[in-house]
């Protein structure tokens, strides 16, 4: 499965979101998800066999926002 940012996926609780970051952490590919309907829905993701998995390890997740932030910040850099 190939996910980009600005992508949109529909998960399991049938909501659209938008990719806003994603980034390389413990071998694993992260994103960070936001409800296209709901601001205030965000979901931090990993890649496990095609399937995204809720990250809910509150180290993980903070250690993620600066990645998430350099990978966003860059990508709007480049555009």
């Amino acid at each position: 499965m190939n996910i980009d940012i600005k992508d949109l996926i529909t998960l399991n609780d049938n909501n659209k979101y938008v990719v806003v970051s994603k980034a390389l952490y413990d071998s694993k590919d992260y994103f960070f998800l936001l409800d296209i309907n709901n601001d205030t829905n965000i979901k931090f993701c990993y890649l496990d066999n095609n399937e995204l998995i809720e990250s809910e390890d509150k180290n993980i997740n903070t250690n993620l926002l600066k990645l998430f932030y350099e990978t966003a910040k860059n990508s709007l850099e480049n555009q």
